[in-house]
Parts: C-alpha cells; structure tokens; sequence
C-alpha cells in the first residue's frame, strides 16, 4: 500500500546493463562487466572507473583497485543470482490440444 512514507534509504548501488554487459555505480565508482556469457565468446574484459577523479570514465584502473573490482562484481553476482535461475526441468513433449495435431508434417529423410 502507498502510504507517502519513505521505506529505506537511498541504494548503495545502481545496477544497470545492455545486452550481456551490465554495469555497478556507487557514489565513487563504476564497474563494468559481462553479467551473462557472450555469444560470441569474445567478451571485453571488465572495467573500473573512479569517478571522483575522473567523472568522464577516462581511465580504467580496474589493476590499481581490484578489491574493488572483486567487491563490486560480488554485488552484481548476488544480483543476478536473483533474477536467473534455471528452467530446468524443461517440457520434452507438447501439451496435449483437443484438435490439434503437434507431429511433424515431414518425416525426417523424406
């Protein structure tokens, strides 16, 4: 129910992603990275901005803070961890439809 009350504080983190990248902004920091495997298996590896010294993501120093590389890449596995799951255990056979017929038209080798 919408009460008007506020619930909670700001978030810490802002989790944000395109396609297989998705990229973790704190106040200072924001780290990006693959948060699902590539397609084509040519992933960009992750990155690292401080952006209390350099707001326009200049320079990658991912090498000079990999604490907080592994911290942040911690948050967004848990996140992740969150909404993807498995499917499993898949349907192998269709449903059955009054009236409708789900077997091939064509054989196989035919």
């Amino acid at each position: 129910m919408v009460t008007g009350e506020r619930v909670g504080g700001l978030r810490d983190t802002v989790i944000t992603g395109f396609g297989a990248y998705a990229s973790v902004r704190t106040a200072r920091w924001n780290y990006h990275a693959p948060w699902m495997p590539v397609a084509s298996g040519n992933a960009r590896p992750p990155e690292l901005y401080d952006r209390e010294t350099d707001p326009d993501e200049l320079h990658n120093v991912i090498d000079q803070h990999p604490d907080v590389a592994a911290e942040l890449q911690a948050v967004l596995d848990e996140r992740v961890a969150g909404f993807v799951h498995d499917t499993e255990p898949t349907i192998s056979t269709p449903a059955a439809v009054p009236g409708v017929d789900w077997s091939p038209r064509h054989s196989k080798g035919q």
